[in-house]
């Protein structure tokens, strides 16, 4: 399939050295794994520090933001004082938006990590796609929001 890198490695009682064994790299989940559990295997290139965190995931309060992003500067510090060289990545959802969800704190969340990734809710979500226009940051809206034709069916 060409995935080489695991994204958000969890414990569900498989060994990371037998993921890394066979060519897949690993972000392990810093909620999950302990330094002493990563060791020095150079499979596990990074740390992933939160999924939507500014969003009230992860453990992350849903609010006020600034809760949300005190949360994320304590996981960032813990990952940090392991100086084991590995990259903190987080993923983001709605707060990129910077409308409802982090609309001051998310320059902040983004720029304590070395690596950010965002899901595209505005293209999957039809009611995020609405708050796009509104969005500070000069995204379009997608084209459309709806699902398309299911093949043969009648649009009568």
């Amino acid at each position: 399939m060409g995935v080489n890198t695991y994204m958000g490695a969890e414990h569900d009682g498989t060994n990371l050295k037998f993921v890394t064994d066979r060519g897949v790299f690993v972000l392990a989940q810093q909620e999950e794994f302990t330094l002493s559990e990563v060791g020095n295997n150079p499979g596990v290139v990074g740390w992933l520090i939160s999924d939507e965190c500014e969003m009230g995931y992860s453990g992350c309060p849903e609010g006020p933001e600034e809760d949300s992003l005190a949360k994320q500067i304590e996981y960032v510090n813990k990952v940090t004082s392991f100086a084991d060289g590995r990259f903190k990545q987080a993923n983001f959802g709605n707060g990129i938006l910077r409308t409802f969800w982090a609309p001051t704190t998310m320059d902040d969340h983004v720029q304590l990590m070395d690596v950010a990734s965002a899901d595209k809710y505005t293209y999957t979500s039809p009611h995020v796609g609405e708050i796009v226009p509104d969005s500070p940051i000069g995204l379009r809206p997608p084209r459309s929001t709806r699902p398309p034709p299911t093949a043969g069916r009648s649009t009568r």
